[in-house]
């Protein structure tokens, strides 16, 4: 048996096993995306094309340009989920004011985009890594990186472009899973790729703000040690079981942290109401 796991799964499966079996295992589908993962795709897209440019030394776009017709293709051919401080020129305008700043943010870092074997430019990669055989199941690994670069002080790194309302943390930066699963991919494919040894991590943050939308300094830190890599590699193990045994608990929290409010599956999965959701045919909406 073959399973297949990436740093998005992980993450939801710590959520909420069962969020994990309506999205990953059932392929069940809402109808309305969340504004703030619209938006980040946009952001993240001009972003990765304005640095492929550049790395390139083809004729750069304008980044402003760039998210502005991309943010208007998703608020016309998609139904998207405002909260009640959102709306779409809200979005708009944090958008060009980050990908305005984006140039000369950039420029402030140092970094070079890192070329494959072949000179490609290293962005939105996607890779695979075979993580080894637990008990009957080939648990791989699959990842797309938004970025990997090398520092002003000539270290390799991955970069993940977040368009958050807050700044990462040192805390969780050192701690988190999806920016492990990157290493375990780069280090597994890092001959293939042509590169060096990987040295670093971190989240480039672009603060989603009303009045003072920014892009922060990139946070940087070490890469994991062998032990943590080891750790992980068991989490990933043990999920993967969870998923063959499917082991699928419904998980709520404590009320202040509860992920039932912000997901999207909720309503079916506490009242049975499919109304907004997609199933395909070889799912059985007796989920709940």
């Amino acid at each position: 048996m073959q399973i297949r796991l990436r740093s998005s799964l992980i993450a939801m499966a710590d959520n909420c096993r069962h969020m994990l079996l309506y999205e990953y295992i059932l392929k069940i589908q809402s109808l309305a995306t969340a504004a703030n993962l619209a938006f980040g795709r946009c952001v993240d897209i001009a972003t990765r094309e304005y640095l492929r440019s550049l790395t390139l030394g083809t004729p750069l776009p304008d980044p402003v340009s760039t998210f502005q017709a991309l943010w208007a293709q998703e608020t016309s051919e998609n139904i998207l989920v405002f909260t009640a401080t959102q709306s779409p020129d809200v979005f708009e305008r944090m958008g060009t004011d980050l990908l305005r700043d984006l140039p000369e943010r950039w420029d402030a870092t140092g970094y070079e985009v890192a070329l494959d074997a072949d000179g490609n430019p290293l962005l939105d990669v996607s890779l695979s890594y075979y993580l080894g055989r637990f008990t009957n199941i080939d648990v791989f690994l699959d990842g797309t990186l938004d970025v990997i670069v090398y520092t002003d002080d000539s270290e390799l790194a991955v970069v993940d472009v977040k368009s958050a309302a807050a700044s990462h943390t040192p805390l969780y930066t050192l701690r988190s899973d999806q920016l492990t699963s990157y290493q375990v991919l780069v280090q597994g494919n890092r001959r293939k790729l042509g590169l060096p040894p990987l040295r670093r991590l971190g989240f480039w943050d672009f603060l989603k703000r009303r009045a003072s939308a920014r892009i922060e300094p990139p946070l940087l830190v070490p890469v994991r040690s062998a032990q943590e890599l080891l750790a992980f590699r068991d989490k990933c193990f043990w999920l993967a079981e969870d998923i063959k045994r499917r082991r699928f608990p419904k998980v709520s929290r404590m009320q202040f942290n509860t992920p039932c409010e912000m997901c999207a599956f909720a309503q079916h999965c506490i009242y049975g109401d499919d109304e907004g959701l997609v199933f395909p045919a070889s799912s059985s909406q007796q989920t709940a």
